[in-house]
């Protein structure tokens, strides 16, 4: 029935859709997956399971795996100043006294105002480190901690960097390390130029784009996200769904289950009432039969 209604939809579609990658599952039980469509619009390249794909901000929740991983561990303190972990004078661009903690960038209050500026590049020779990024390009902050919820994409990667402070290596590779080699997850990379996977970094410079007159396109259409732990994960269908498993199946190879309980309890309400907004970094939607915990 699934299949039947992607189909469907994809028929009624057929002169504006690309490609599709779809997979559904219940524990551990996979209950359908299929690849649809084709990576360039003559159709001779199929998307199929050797494909790779961008999370875009799903990459978030490696973050807060991340971060929940070394709360575990005794090395980090939701609740402390951030400056406890950064190197000193970190920030510059503070408007308020009230320090900011990682609950604060796990529930997007620590104030920043929201901005894509700087937020990519379209060449590699112009990336530069996570740190580096941080310390240059600071959004203002235009609220008090703690008092208004704006979605942060520097937030994110910022506690990212928090990850990368204490653990001593790069997020890239304290993720590689502690989150995608765990679970098997073999096609997945996350560095801003996708290094940190030789696979998925080849893969990746296969895609193509075109001009709206339909010729193809001889710029570059690829872009490196800087703040990369925000958005840039990018991995197969399977590594996708490795990973999604192990969230809901609560995979001891992740956490354990006073990091899971920590995680998946409420870090936020919305005012005034018992109705969890946040759950350290993963979103709440409503819209459905019942609540979903993760992030679109």
């Amino acid at each position: 029935e699934i299949g039947a209604a992607i189909d469907e939809f994809l028929e009624s579609h057929k002169d504006n859709h690309a490609a599709v990658a779809v997979a559904v599952f219940e524990g551990e039980t996979d209950v359908y997956s299929r690849y649809f469509g084709t990576v360039d619009k003559d159709g001779q390249v199929p998307l199929d399971a050797d494909s790779v794909l961008e999370w875009g901000s799903t990459t978030k929740l490696t973050v807060w795996v991340a971060d929940m991983q070394l709360w575990e561990k005794g090395l980090l303190d939701p609740d402390a100043d951030l400056g406890t972990y950064l190197p000193n004078g970190f920030f510059k661009n503070l408007s308020f006294d009230t320090p900011i903690t990682m609950m604060n960038l796990m529930n997007h209050n620590a104030g920043f105002q929201e901005t894509t500026f700087v937020l990519e590049v379209e060449s590699e020779d112009e990336i530069i480190s996570l740190g580096e990024y941080l310390a240059t390009y600071q959004p203002e902050q235009v609220f008090e901690p703690g008092t208004v919820v704006a979605y942060s994409n520097w937030g994110a990667a910022l506690a990212g960097y928090v990850v990368e402070c204490i653990a001593g290596v790069p997020f890239y590779q304290y993720a590689q390390e502690n989150i995608f080699a765990p679970l098997g997850m073999t096609r997945t990379a996350i560095a801003s130029d996708l290094s940190d996977n030789s696979y998925v970094q080849k893969k990746r410079r296969e895609f193509v784009s075109y001009m709206p007159d339909g010729t193809l396109s001889e710029e570059n259409n690829k872009v490196f996200i800087l703040p990369y732990p925000a958005g840039m994960c990018t991995s197969t269908l399977s590594d996708f769904t490795t990973f999604a498993k192990a969230l809901l199946n609560r995979d001891n190879r992740l956490l354990g289950e006073e990091g899971f309980a920590k995680l998946y309890s409420p870090s936020l309400l919305y005012t005034g009432t018992d109705k969890a907004r946040l759950y350290h970094g993963f979103l709440v939607d409503y819209e459905f039969a019942s609540p979903i915990v993760g992030h679109d």
